[in-house]
């Protein structure tokens, strides 16, 4: 798995490093889980965000709750369109 601290705009070029990186050591690129942590402004960009990274190659992603009060509502967010994209 390569953990990216990315968005949808510094990604393609972050894989394109990571690219070089395998063809340097004989690795296909292909074979390396690609993961990133998703931020937004508030819930729809968050989502905006997520699938943005989901269509350039990105499968796992996580997401922060800061405290003191912890606001689940972005992981949850995210979580509904997770399941809504896997059709469960």
């Amino acid at each position: 798995i390569w953990h990216g601290f990315t968005t949808p705009d510094t990604y393609p070029g972050k894989a394109d490093v990571l690219a070089l990186h395998c063809a340097d050591t004989g690795r296909d690129p292909g074979t390396v889980e690609r993961s990133s942590g998703v931020q937004g402004k508030d819930a729809s960009d968050l989502l905006a965000n997520a699938e943005a990274l989901a269509r350039l190659g990105v499968s796992l992603l996580t997401v922060g709750c800061g405290g003191p009060d912890y606001d689940l509502g972005p992981a949850e967010a995210l979580v509904r369109w997770r399941d809504g994209r896997a059709g469960g």
